[in-house]
């Protein structure tokens, strides 16, 4: 009779990132369109993107675990329904991380809320973080803690090619950066203290008119859910054959960091992630 450890079991975990069809060779790469709830005065109301993950470039590397990541949270719908809740004019418009409440603050389920999250993945810097592009948030301090936090880069910001072993660029806007950047005109609230947990919400962008409420002799601002800047939903418009595609483990809630390893050399239809897995009894 076998002899198991009683308290926990550590083995070295092998993660893989493959292809659906790895014979075939794509001619362009994954475009993706978010539907918003705000629209231009000519009716624009999405952007499209165009995620790094399989034709480079000179000037661009594919980043193949960050946009299968990102199209794992999409196919997932994990994106649909979600705010923008940081907005750094002359800098950065950030989402994916909070729902978008379907009623007032002051009823149950009126707060953005953190949105499921899959395990961190590995950093994968070298593309610039120009005007337009989209790159990873992650932890300060924590180069592999991205899981689905992004932002559009609003100019050019060369500090974050650096900084923190390199902000990821996936991706870049194709079309509709018009209405981003009509987003980053919108007025700033911070609301750390407003609701009865503690978001990061000290730069939340919010639109049309804020209602005022009185609650025991104090006043409020009654958010409703047409205040967010929110991601109705999310479409992928042509996934090309020989899409990368995670593979995980049910059992990575245990998960711990991540090695970093090179990309640069590998062959990109098989890309190996290795990290220590600790099961407890």
């Amino acid at each position: 009779m076998p002899t198991f450890l009683p308290h926990f079991i550590l083995f070295n975990l092998l993660f893989f990132v493959h292809t659906i069809c790895a014979n075939s060779v794509p001619d362009s790469n994954t475009t993706v369109r978010f539907n918003l709830n705000v629209a231009l005065s000519d009716g624009t109301s999405s952007f499209e993107i165009e995620l790094f993950d399989h034709s480079v470039s000179d000037v661009v590397r594919t980043t193949p675990t960050t946009a299968a990541n990102f199209l794992t949270y999409i196919e997932e719908g994990l994106f649909d329904g979600t705010i923008f809740h940081r907005l750094v004019p002359g800098f950065v418009l950030q989402g994916g991380g909070y729902t978008w409440p379907s009623v007032n603050q002051f009823q149950a389920g009126g707060v953005p809320l953190p949105i499921e999250k899959y395990a961190p993945i590995i950093n994968e810097p070298g593309n610039l973080n120009l005007a337009g592009t989209l790159a990873m948030a992650k932890i300060s301090g924590d180069p592999n803690s991205a899981t689905s936090g992004w932002f559009v880069n609003l100019v050019d910001n060369p500090d974050l090619d650096t900084q923190n072993g390199g902000f990821t660029v996936f991706g870049r806007v194709t079309s509709g950066m018009e209405l981003i950047n009509q987003i980053a005109t919108l007025n700033l609230y911070s609301l750390s203290g407003v609701f009865y947990y503690n978001p990061p919400f000290t730069d939340l962008p919010l639109q049309g008119t804020l209602e005022s409420i009185v609650l025991n002799n104090q006043q409020y601002i009654l958010l409703q859910p047409s205040n967010y800047i929110a991601i109705v939903s999310v479409e992928i418009l042509n996934r090309k054959s020989g899409q990368l595609k995670v593979l995980q483990s049910e059992d990575l809630s245990n998960w711990s960091e991540v090695k970093t390893i090179n990309l640069q050399n590998l062959n990109p239809n098989t890309v190996f992630l290795k990290s220590e897995l600790i099961l407890e009894d």
